[in-house]
Protein backbone atom coordinates (compact mmCIF):
# COMPACT_ATOMS: atom_id res chain seq x y z
CA UNK A 1 0.00 0.00 0.00
CA UNK A 2 1.38 3.39 -0.99
CA UNK A 3 1.58 6.08 1.64
CA UNK A 4 0.28 9.52 0.83
CA UNK A 5 2.62 12.47 0.33
CA UNK A 6 1.32 13.82 3.66
CA UNK A 7 2.26 10.58 5.45
CA UNK A 8 5.67 10.44 3.76
CA UNK A 9 6.57 13.95 4.87
CA UNK A 10 5.23 13.38 8.38
CA UNK A 11 7.17 10.14 8.72
CA UNK A 12 10.41 11.96 7.83
CA UNK A 13 9.89 14.37 10.74
CA UNK A 14 9.13 11.54 13.13
CA UNK A 15 12.27 9.69 12.07
CA UNK A 16 14.40 12.81 12.60
CA UNK A 17 13.32 13.91 16.08
CA UNK A 18 15.72 16.06 18.04
CA UNK A 19 16.25 15.27 21.74
CA UNK A 20 16.41 18.98 22.59
CA UNK A 21 12.66 19.13 22.04
CA UNK A 22 12.18 17.62 25.49
CA UNK A 23 13.66 20.76 27.03
CA UNK A 24 10.69 22.81 25.82
CA UNK A 25 8.39 20.72 28.02
CA UNK A 26 10.85 20.31 30.89
CA UNK A 27 11.35 24.07 31.14
CA UNK A 28 7.71 25.13 30.73
CA UNK A 29 5.22 23.04 32.70
CA UNK A 30 2.35 25.19 31.42
CA UNK A 31 2.69 23.39 28.08
CA UNK A 32 2.12 19.93 29.53
CA UNK A 33 -1.72 20.09 29.72
CA UNK A 34 -1.82 21.16 26.09
CA UNK A 35 0.46 18.31 25.00
CA UNK A 36 -1.74 15.83 26.86
CA UNK A 37 -4.89 17.38 25.39
CA UNK A 38 -3.37 17.24 21.89
CA UNK A 39 -2.97 13.48 22.10
CA UNK A 40 -6.68 13.24 23.03
CA UNK A 41 -8.00 15.58 20.33
CA UNK A 42 -9.36 14.35 17.02
CA UNK A 43 -7.01 15.55 14.31
CA UNK A 44 -7.23 14.88 10.58
CA UNK A 45 -5.76 16.14 7.36
CA UNK A 46 -7.61 18.27 4.86
CA UNK A 47 -9.81 16.43 2.42
CA UNK A 48 -8.09 18.14 -0.44
CA UNK A 49 -4.38 18.64 0.15
CA UNK A 50 -2.57 21.62 -1.25
CA UNK A 51 0.59 20.83 -3.17
CA UNK A 52 3.89 20.88 -1.28
CA UNK A 53 5.62 23.98 -2.58
CA UNK A 54 9.22 23.49 -1.51
CA UNK A 55 11.73 20.86 -0.50
CA UNK A 56 13.05 22.91 2.44
CA UNK A 57 12.42 21.32 5.83
CA UNK A 58 10.57 24.32 7.30
CA UNK A 59 8.39 24.64 4.21
CA UNK A 60 7.41 20.97 4.42
CA UNK A 61 6.57 21.35 8.13
CA UNK A 62 4.40 24.38 7.41
CA UNK A 63 2.71 22.52 4.55
CA UNK A 64 1.81 19.64 6.86
CA UNK A 65 0.21 22.04 9.36
CA UNK A 66 -1.59 23.99 6.62
CA UNK A 67 -3.28 20.72 5.71
CA UNK A 68 -4.19 19.77 9.30
CA UNK A 69 -7.65 20.21 10.82
CA UNK A 70 -8.69 20.00 14.48
CA UNK A 71 -11.23 21.56 16.81
CA UNK A 72 -9.76 24.51 18.70
CA UNK A 73 -12.79 24.42 21.00
CA UNK A 74 -12.14 20.78 21.84
CA UNK A 75 -8.48 21.52 22.51
CA UNK A 76 -9.39 24.51 24.69
CA UNK A 77 -11.81 22.40 26.71
CA UNK A 78 -9.45 19.48 27.16
CA UNK A 79 -6.40 21.59 28.01
CA UNK A 80 -8.07 24.19 30.22
CA UNK A 81 -6.09 26.90 28.41
CA UNK A 82 -7.41 30.33 27.58
CA UNK A 83 -7.71 31.29 23.92
CA UNK A 84 -4.69 33.59 24.23
CA UNK A 85 -2.59 30.95 26.03
CA UNK A 86 -3.57 28.37 23.42
CA UNK A 87 -2.48 30.59 20.54
CA UNK A 88 0.91 31.28 22.10
CA UNK A 89 1.51 27.69 23.23
CA UNK A 90 0.51 26.12 19.91
CA UNK A 91 3.03 28.31 18.14
CA UNK A 92 5.78 27.02 20.43
CA UNK A 93 4.67 23.39 20.30
CA UNK A 94 4.34 23.35 16.52
CA UNK A 95 7.43 25.45 15.88
CA UNK A 96 9.57 23.21 18.07
CA UNK A 97 7.98 20.03 16.69
CA UNK A 98 6.69 18.83 20.05
CA UNK A 99 3.31 17.90 18.55
CA UNK A 100 2.61 16.40 15.16
CA UNK A 101 -0.14 17.16 12.63
CA UNK A 102 -1.61 13.66 13.01
CA UNK A 103 -2.53 14.12 16.69
CA UNK A 104 0.57 12.45 18.07
CA UNK A 105 3.36 13.78 20.26
CA UNK A 106 7.12 13.68 19.72
CA UNK A 107 8.20 10.24 20.98
CA UNK A 108 10.98 11.66 23.16
CA UNK A 109 8.54 14.07 24.83
CA UNK A 110 6.06 11.23 25.29
CA UNK A 111 8.73 9.10 27.02
CA UNK A 112 9.76 12.02 29.21
CA UNK A 113 6.17 12.65 30.34
CA UNK A 114 5.57 8.95 30.90
CA UNK A 115 8.66 8.82 33.11
CA UNK A 116 7.34 11.75 35.13
CA UNK A 117 4.00 10.01 35.62
CA UNK A 118 5.65 6.75 36.67
CA UNK A 119 7.75 8.62 39.24
CA UNK A 120 4.57 10.12 40.70
CA UNK A 121 3.11 6.66 41.19
CA UNK A 122 6.35 4.87 42.12
CA UNK A 123 5.69 4.83 45.89
CA UNK A 124 2.24 3.34 45.25
CA UNK A 125 3.38 0.56 42.93
CA UNK A 126 4.31 -2.87 44.29
CA UNK A 127 8.01 -3.69 43.91
CA UNK A 128 7.44 -6.14 41.01
CA UNK A 129 5.32 -3.62 39.10
CA UNK A 130 8.06 -0.99 39.36
CA UNK A 131 10.50 -3.35 37.67
CA UNK A 132 7.93 -4.15 34.96
CA UNK A 133 7.57 -0.41 34.18
CA UNK A 134 11.33 0.18 34.02
CA UNK A 135 11.47 2.17 37.26
CA UNK A 136 14.82 1.54 38.90
CA UNK A 137 14.94 0.34 42.48
CA UNK A 138 16.42 2.89 44.88
CA UNK A 139 19.96 2.04 45.90
CA UNK A 140 20.66 1.34 49.50
CA UNK A 141 24.01 2.42 50.94
CA UNK A 142 26.09 -0.59 51.58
Amino acid sequence: MRRSVFDQHLEWFKENEKPETVLIIAMDRDLVPLVIAWSNTKVHRSGRLSRPNAAAEDARWKWLWTNTRFSREDLLTKSGCSERALEKAMGRLIGNRVIYPDGTVNSLVRKYLRGKVLKLFDPLLPKRSRLDHGVAEPRTPG
